[in-house]
């Protein structure tokens, strides 16, 4: 019987004829690069878009910049006409300058970071071309060191690159290309967004997925404390809805995964909270809650060695959590190794003495043993 082709192979042989093409043209001429997670109607600066209705031949998008200029003036001590407009830029003003990069991959993380139900773009922009200027920051206070900022300046506030310089990113392969990105080149939304403004930057594109994960957390609460069983079903299911949608306006956060994880494994959804855990632990190897959530879930599926071994993890990553030790002191009881289990049961009473489950189980434990007067 023939292997079925792995699915993420395909994935990843897509993502790489994606940076193979844009490597490819980089070599024929020198080019800067823009991101946009979706197509817009023009490739313009933020300025232009305030005035793109106006059908005048007598309008000058220019003219418009020195006027803003002339009044900026009144406010700053810079006497730079070029540095005003930058930071005027950074702090979410409107000019004609467009925002590139110098380096493609961040370019592929911006044409991935946001609207993933939309196919999102890179565009490649001739430095040599002559209707634009490009236009470098003149220090590196300008804008966050992470994203390698260049600017384009066009006396008409728009760009019209040719077709074969525009490169379409499907929406299906954004949250594969991102979690490439991370993980390959160390390019992930702590790295572009790497000072305060950022902070702020990225804080305003997610805030949205923040809200939904917040109503998620709610509902998780809710269905935890719920005694009927039918209300408990319908909040956690609720709960699910909230992380969902939280992912897809925010797929890289670990932490929504893992919520969402334990959600399905509070419905006995042992797969997709696997599935989720999997992928909390791929965004962040080294969240110690994630390995023990999907512990958790072997041990309740039977397979004992892999619940082991993610517990074996969390403890590693995280030595005095009792949980791992009890968790895993249940499992070596359960295949019957019981000095193991009444070892990891001590660690756990020490860490802690108060908890009356521990004792529970290490009485079960010594009484399985057949030493009743310990038990």
């Amino acid at each position: 019987m023939l292997n079925q082709p792995d699915p993420q192979d395909n994935l990843l042989s897509s993502v790489l004829e994606i940076i193979r093409k844009i490597a490819r043209k980089s070599t024929d001429s020198p080019y800067i690069y823009r991101g946009e997670s979706e197509h817009h109607s023009k490739i313009c600066s933020s300025l232009y878009r305030e005035y793109q209705d106006i059908e005048t031949n007598s309008f000058d998008i220019e003219t418009v910049q020195m006027e803003i200029l002339f009044q900026a003036k009144n406010y700053t001590d810079e006497v730079n006409d070029l540095k005003i407009l930058m930071d005027i830029q950074r702090y979410g003003g409107k000019t004609n300058l467009i925002e590139f990069t110098t380096d493609y991959l961040i370019a592929l993380f911006f044409a991935c970071n946001g609207s993933p139900n939309k196919d999102g773009r890179i565009i490649l922009q001739k430095t040599e071309e002559t209707e634009v200027s490009i236009v470098y920051p003149l220090s590196p206070g300008n804008h966050p060191s992470g994203q390698k900022i260049v600017f384009v300046r066009s006396p008409k506030g728009f760009i019209q690159p040719d077709a074969s310089d525009i490169i379409t990113i499907p929406q299906n392969l954004k949250q594969f290309i991102l979690e490439y990105l991370q993980k390959t080149h160390g390019i992930s939304a702590k790295t572009i967004y790497n000072d305060l403004y950022g902070f702020v930057m990225s804080h305003s594109i997610h805030q949205s997925a923040y809200t939904e994960f917040c109503r998620g957390l709610t509902w998780s609460e809710r269905g935890i404390e719920a005694h009927p069983i039918e209300e408990k079903q319908n909040a956690f299911e609720k709960a699910i809805t909230y992380y969902t949608e939280a992912l897809t306006l925010n797929p890289g956060n670990a932490n929504t995964y893992y919520n969402r994880g334990l959600t399905h494994f509070n419905i006995g959804e042992y797969d997709k909270a696997t599935l989720d855990y999997n992928k909390a632990i791929q965004l962040e190897p080294d969240n110690s809650d994630a390995h023990l959530g999907r512990g958790v879930v072997y041990f309740n599926k039977g397979e004992y060695d892999k619940a082991i071994a993610d517990y074996n993890t969390a403890i590693q990553l995280k030595p005095d959590n009792p949980d791992a030790y009890h968790n895993r002191g249940l499992v070596h009881s359960n295949k019957g190794e019981y000095d193991k289990a009444i070892a990891d049961y001590n660690i756990a009473i020490q860490l802690k003495p108060d908890n009356p489950a521990l004792y529970y189980n290490r009485s079960f434990t010594y009484h399985a043993k057949g030493e009743v007067e310990l038990a």
